[in-house]
């Protein structure tokens, strides 16, 4: 069982139309695998693309956006991050969503197509 994190807007809008996007899996054991697909989405300006760590931090520094859990509660890149730091046998498994995953240039992994 993992937990799910989203990328969501502190202040929702009128119309909330992508105001909350999912960015990443934490399973214990796992290491956090990032959710890069909005980053190829074509689903307008409005609608945030977030395909590396670069991007996230981006919209996280603007201020206007925050990272929440599947349950609402809000969390920092921090905490998401540190989750590596939970190891099985001293080894983390394998993150491996799709043959279409990558990794940003700061080595984290991320796939190409949505998962939750």
């Amino acid at each position: 069982m993992g937990t799910n994190i989203y990328l969501r807007r502190k202040e929702p809008r009128m119309v909330p139309e992508y105001d909350v996007v999912h960015v990443c899996k934490l399973s214990y054991g796992w290491r956090a695998h990032f959710d890069g697909s909005s980053a190829l989405e074509d689903w307008g300006e409005r609608h945030p693309r977030v395909g590396s760590m670069d991007d996230l931090r981006g919209y996280l520094d603007s201020g206007e956006w925050e990272l929440v859990d599947e349950y609402g509660d809000a969390t920092t890149l921090e905490e998401v991050l540190a989750h590596d730091e939970v190891k099985r046998d001293g080894q983390l498994w394998n993150t491996r969503v799709s043959l279409d995953d990558y990794y940003d240039r700061e080595g984290h992994p991320w796939s190409r197509r949505g998962f939750s």
